[in-house]
């Protein structure tokens, strides 16, 4: 089965504030029900009316994230516009789409059509924010977990301040442009427990970019399993994953998680 080739390959870019870097979405701890609810089939999620032009292009971002490790490299793309996401990566011919948007977080295979749609916590929702990324806030999440900036360079022909942290979990070190938006330029990261060591460059970072409404409305034809944030929660440690295609990003579904 592709998934686990998918959990083996792709990587979140973004730090975990725990100080670990998860490779999934980790359901918060609850007490567990005797029988999980099973998931009703999804209807194809409305589509907003159809966009004469793009809008708000001057909230939009994206970037192309390139991480490297001992299980080979992945190439993600990420758009936003405002709090919406949608992030597309391939895996063993699959296309793996991600799409956050108000309540919902999508994540399905464009070639299989089929994915889950989950509920996003209400703690997910209330962190929205216009002026705020949904992705690329590495220097957000390695501060809180106590890093310091250790030095200036230039890594990928831009002018970067370095930030670093060590602690129980290994070594993760953060390359941020100089400037405003202080964006992400490069993360090292240590395991201590494995040993491994991974690396993501983050490329060709481009603000501004107009995009439309229907960007981050999933395709009609694509089935879902539909879950709330708890039946997510239940199946998952109940029964096990759900779907197969990995919930990744889970700051989104779960909110930012602190110390």
């Amino acid at each position: 089965m592709y998934r686990n080739r998918i959990l083996s390959l792709l990587t979140v870019f973004a730090l975990a504030t725990s100080g670990v870097v998860v490779s999934a979405a980790e359901p918060k701890a609850r007490p567990k029900s005797d029988t999980p609810s099973k998931p009703a089939r999804a209807e194809a999620p409305a589509r907003p009316p159809k966009a004469a032009a793009p809008t708000d292009s001057g909230n939009s971002w994206y970037s192309q994230a390139v991480a490297q490790g001992r299980a080979g490299i992945n190439v993600t793309n990420f758009w936003s516009r405002g709090p919406q996401l949608r992030a597309e990566t391939v895996v063993g011919g699959h296309k793996i789409i991600t799409i956050v948007s108000g309540r919902t977080y999508y994540a399905f295979d464009a070639l299989a059509m089929s994915g889950v749609a989950i509920e996003r916590a209400q703690e997910a929702i209330d962190e929205d924010a216009e002026g705020r990324r949904p992705f690329g806030n590495e220097l957000e999440a390695i501060l809180a977990q106590g890093a310091e900036k250790v030095r200036e360079e230039v890594v990928l022909g831009t002018n970067c301040d370095v930030y670093q942290v060590t602690d129980d979990y290994g070594r993760r070190i953060l390359w941020v442009s100089k400037g405003r938006w202080e964006l992400p330029v490069r993360i090292e990261i240590f395991s201590r427990k494995s040993g491994d060591k991974q690396l993501t460059d983050f490329l060709d970072w481009s603000n501004g970019i107009p995009i439309t409404d229907e960007f981050f409305v999933p395709h009609p034809a694509v089935v879902f399993e539909n879950y709330t944030l708890q039946e997510y929660i239940d199946h998952t440690q109940n029964v096990g994953p759900v779907g197969s295609v990995p919930v990744l990003y889970a700051d989104l579904l779960h909110g930012r998680r602190r110390k």
